[in-house]
C-alpha cells in the first residue's frame, strides 16, 4: 500500500470519528455534558495561550513520569523477589489483581484516599508495576540454572 493511500485512510478514519463525535454532541444538545470537537478545539486553543495551562500540563507529565519510574523500581524489586517461590506466592496475587482490575477503579479509589496531585503518580505506578514484574520474573525464569550459580 502506498504512503499516500495510508495517509488518505488515516484522514478518512479521523474525519469519520470526528463526525460521529459531532453527531453525538448534537444529539445530546448540551455542551456541558458532551462538547463537540469544534468547541473542544476552540477551548484548547484559548487555554494554550495561558501559562497556567502549560504549567499544569508539565506538572502532570512530571507526576506521570514519577509514577512510571517508581513503578519500574518497584516492579523490578518485586520481580527479583519473586525468584524465591515463597515470595512469589505472596506477590503474585497482588499483581494478578493489579492486572485484572480496571485502572479506572484504582483511580476512583485513589481520589478518595490521596490528594489530586498524587493520583497521576499512583495511576502510572499501578499500570507499570505488574508489567515490569512479569517481565523481570519471566527473564529470571529463563536464565539457565548453571548461569545463576555463577
Amino acid at each position: 500500500m502506498g504512503r499516500w493511500k495510508k495517509v488518505l485512510i488515516f484522514i478518512s478514519v479521523l474525519f469519520f470519528w470526528l463526525l460521529v463525535w459531532q453527531a453525538a454532541a448534537f444529539a445530546v444538545g448540551r455542551e456541558l455534558i458532551l462538547a463537540g470537537p469544534i468547541a473542544v478545539a476552540k477551548r484548547i486553543g484559548t487555554l494554550a495561550l495561558t501559562a497556567s495551562f502549560w504549567r499544569t500540563c508539565l506538572m502532570t507529565l512530571a507526576r506521570v513520569f514519577a509514577g512510571f519510574f517508581l513503578g519500574i523500581l518497584f516492579g523490578t524489586l518485586c520481580g527479583l523477589l519473586s525468584a524465591n517461590r515463597v515470595l512469589h506466592a505472596l506477590i503474585s496475587p497482588l499483581m494478578t489483581v493489579a492486572r485484572c482490575v480496571p485502572v479506572a477503579s484504582f483511580i476512583i479509589l485513589t481520589w478518595y484516599f490521596l490528594n489530586r496531585d498524587q493520583v497521576p503518580v499512583f495511576a502510572a505506578f499501578i499500570m507499570v508495576v505488574p508489567i515490569v514484574w512479569g517481565n523481570v520474573k519471566k527473564g529470571l525464569d529463563q536464565v539457565d540454572g548453571a548461569l545463576r550459580e555463577v
